[in-house]
């Protein structure tokens, strides 16, 4: 099976996206609220959610004959990336070498890949063969 580029650019488009709605709308939610960065960062993945799974869903991924159960797939599989990437911040920050850049390189490096892999193979996955009605003179 061949990369298909045009996709994967499709899913860093949305994902860049999605981004900078989460580190907007966390920041400026902190500023002006002056709630914790813990609870401003959740909200921030709720917004960013939004943006990502519609612009999967009309973009990256468009045709998808289940949309409802491919969104519901996608949030497992984002809020799962959103765990991991917190675990291999907490993680790589607990090495004292370790900057905080060198922490999110290592984690961006990590965790859009496995997330384009699931979106494709397991949340946005297209049915194998598209369900014919059931003739009634077949059955009988």
């Amino acid at each position: 099976m061949k990369p298909d580029f045009g996709e994967i650019i499709k899913f860093a488009g949305v994902g860049l996206a999605a981004t900078a709605v989460h580190a907007s709308s966390a920041t400026a939610l902190h500023i002006s609220t002056g709630l914790s960065p813990s609870l401003v960062n959740i909200i921030g993945f709720l917004c960013a959610f939004i943006v990502s799974c519609a612009g999967h869903l009309w973009v990256t991924f468009k045709g998808i004959d289940q949309p409802v159960k491919a969104a519901v797939r996608f949030f497992i599989l984002a809020l799962s990336g959103f765990i991991a990437s917190t675990l291999v911040m907490r993680l790589a920050l607990s090495i004292p070498q370790l900057a905080i850049w060198q922490a999110q390189t290592f984690a961006i490096l990590i965790i859009p890949p496995i997330s384009y892999l699931g979106s494709k193979f397991w949340a946005f996955r297209r049915s194998a063969q598209p369900r014919l009605a059931r003739d009634p003179a077949q059955s009988a």
